[in-house]
């Protein structure tokens, strides 16, 4: 009797219980799974022809950067191409339809699945809301406080320090302290300019140079200044 009532038992689970048994699983996803993301950072403003009807692509265009950092807050390692992301109506699928963000915000989801033949992450997210701002709002990040990771350059004698601010070792750490402070992927020339404490067409030579970070007036998602300070070898 008590072996038919745990079949019994075990039946009814298997019916009604899909919740409980997905929740279990859950327990033994992969570190990369894309199911574990489940929150991706709105954008700071949608760029769009017309405001009153933005189109899926103009949406997808500016969720790029944000899906790709959600998607490297579990697989560090991943590039925009270990992926595909799709913007949607609602959490069940339906197609998008153009929004209206002239008049106020908008919500759309966003099921992000693995590339095909990638291996960096693996399966698909669920539906993801996102609030899409309304036109004219951009809620900038200060970047005031900002810690920047020395890169350990070596001094290039034959060149000055004014090409040492276009070192592209330089740059990527700017942009990984911006990223860190505020988890925006950022550009150099169009969101910030870098400048130093030396004289621009003098030579590079070993020793600190003190470098600050100063956000561009048309930088549609940080504002401020800091300073930071490296030592070329």
């Amino acid at each position: 009797m008590k072996r038919l009532l745990v079949i019994l038992g075990a039946f009814v689970l298997t019916a009604t219980g899909a919740t409980s048994v997905v929740a279990c699983n859950n327990k033994n996803v992969a570190d990369n799974d894309l199911l574990k993301v489940k929150t991706i950072t709105a954008p700071s403003v949608v760029t769009a022809v017309k405001p009153e009807s933005v189109t899926k692509d103009e949406v997808k265009t500016a969720l790029a950067a944000n899906v790709l950092l959600a998607v490297q807050g579990i697989a560090k390692s991943a590039k925009a191409d270990d992926f595909t992301y799709y913007v949607f109506k609602d959490n069940k699928g339906t197609a998008y339809s153009n929004v209206n963000l002239k008049t106020g915000t908008a919500d759309v989801y966003v099921k992000i699945t693995a590339a095909k033949g990638k291996k960096v992450v693996v399966n698909s997210s669920g539906y993801i809301k996102i609030t899409l701002p309304k036109e004219g709002t951009v809620d900038k990040k200060d970047i005031t406080g900002t810690t920047v990771v020395d890169p350990q350059l070596t001094a290039n004698t034959s060149q000055k320090y004014s090409d040492l601010l276009k070192e592209q070792g330089l740059i990527t750490a700017v942009i990984a302290g911006i990223q860190a402070k505020t988890t925006l992927s950022t550009e150099a020339t169009t969101d910030f300019t870098l400048t130093s404490d030396k004289t621009a067409d003098a030579n590079q030579a070993a020793g600190a140079v003190k470098i600050t970070v100063t956000a561009t007036g048309g930088s549609t998602k940080i504002s401020g200044t800091f300073d930071f300070t490296i030592t070329l070898k």
